[in-house]
């Protein structure tokens, strides 16, 4: 459970590491949110994407995280609609090049199943690149044993996955599997990360099971992925991809889904 918020040095202290980092390795994504005493957070949202457009290989604009006054402000449609509007126009004008820096939305696992799909929906009208699913979340489940179960914050890790899971199968469904899903909430195993591919994810992303396991975790999912997916025929990733959706596939015949 952690309630940190957003602390950080600020868009411009973040512009200038990026500027310096000239030779750096892997993709560099930038989550985006209001800072928490805005009298207009989607002015705070242009900003930024009119900063980092340019410089960042990935945008994800952040309307679910529970630790801050507004940031869960646009999880209703109507909002979040011309939020995306004015922040798609912001990174197109920001971009010369003809690829523009994608721009993807991270979704709430506290969110009911109607309130995912019409926010899904919003997304897709406004023709953003792909979705999160899902931040982190402000419930407390019953079988939650810890002394530290009552305190407020977002809980991530083992008791988000499942939620987390259905939120991404929901997103999966709502776009009719067109845009790309990062599947994120209780990664730890090649397991883990094959049911969120299965559910719809084109991409995994772990960060609390990282603070209880070795450092080499990713490695270890990696392999424990690579036999899941050669046990059930596939010969990569994408072919996985939303399987439990395919109910007539030919390569599901048989398997439990």
């Amino acid at each position: 459970i952690n309630r940190m918020g957003l602390n950080n040095d600020g868009m411009i202290a973040l512009a200038r590491r990026l500027a310096k980092a000239h030779r750096r390795t892997g993709l560099v994504g930038i989550n985006l949110a209001s800072n928490t005493d805005s009298p207009d957070p989607a002015a705070d949202f242009e900003t930024l994407v009119e900063m980092f457009s340019p410089i960042a290989d990935f945008l994800t604009v952040d309307i679910s995280c529970p630790n801050t006054s507004n940031g869960c402000l646009f999880l209703r449609p109507n909002h979040l609609a011309e939020l995306l509007g004015r922040v798609m126009s912001c990174r197109d004008a920001a971009c010369a090049q003809v690829i523009k820096t994608p721009v993807l939305v991270k979704l709430s696992p506290d969110s009911n199943d109607e309130e995912i799909k019409a926010l899904v929906r919003v997304c897709v009208t406004a023709s953003v690149d792909g979705l999160i699913a899902t931040n982190t979340s402000t419930k407390r489940l019953l079988e939650l044993a810890g002394v530290h179960r009552r305190e407020t914050g977002g809980l991530s890790g083992r008791p988000l996955f499942q939620r987390s899971t259905e939120v991404l199968r929901l997103a999966y469904q709502a776009s009719d599997g067109r845009m790309p899903l990062i599947g994120v909430g209780g990664v730890a195993s090649g397991a883990d990360a094959y049911a969120k591919i299965r559910a719809g994810a084109s991409l995994v992303q772990l960060y609390t099971a990282l603070v209880y396991e070795k450092p080499d975790l990713p490695r270890r999912i990696y392999s424990e992925l690579a036999r899941l997916l050669q046990g059930d025929g596939y010969s990569n990733v994408s072919e996985a991809v939303g399987a439990d959706h395919l109910r007539n596939s030919p390569k599901l015949a048989g398997k439990d889904v």
